[in-house]
């Protein structure tokens, strides 16, 4: 959890899907601005290119594919503070 004043905010996830090939996937998001994009084996996103910000919905999630596995990035708002 970071507050809205972080600042920008990377994250990045190294896996192995059930074949056993490596996946990385990362996020960029701004919590004041709520920019954001996400990438998956350094590839933009589908439609995670937008805004996620305190102003917007509390919840934001972007499914994703990477090889044999499928996961799901979660943006949450528990507050105006975070």
């Amino acid at each position: 959890m970071v507050s809205i004043f972080s600042g920008e905010v990377n994250r990045t996830w190294r896996f192995t899907d059930g074949a056993g090939a490596g996946h990385e996937v990362v996020l960029y998001h701004h919590p004041l601005t709520g920019a954001r994009a996400a990438m998956v084996d350094h590839a933009e996103l589908d439609q995670s290119l937008g805004t996620s910000s305190v102003f917007h919905a509390a919840t934001t999630t972007m499914p994703f594919r990477a090889g044999t596995a499928r996961g799901t990035i979660t943006i949450q708002r528990t507050s105006l503070a975070s």
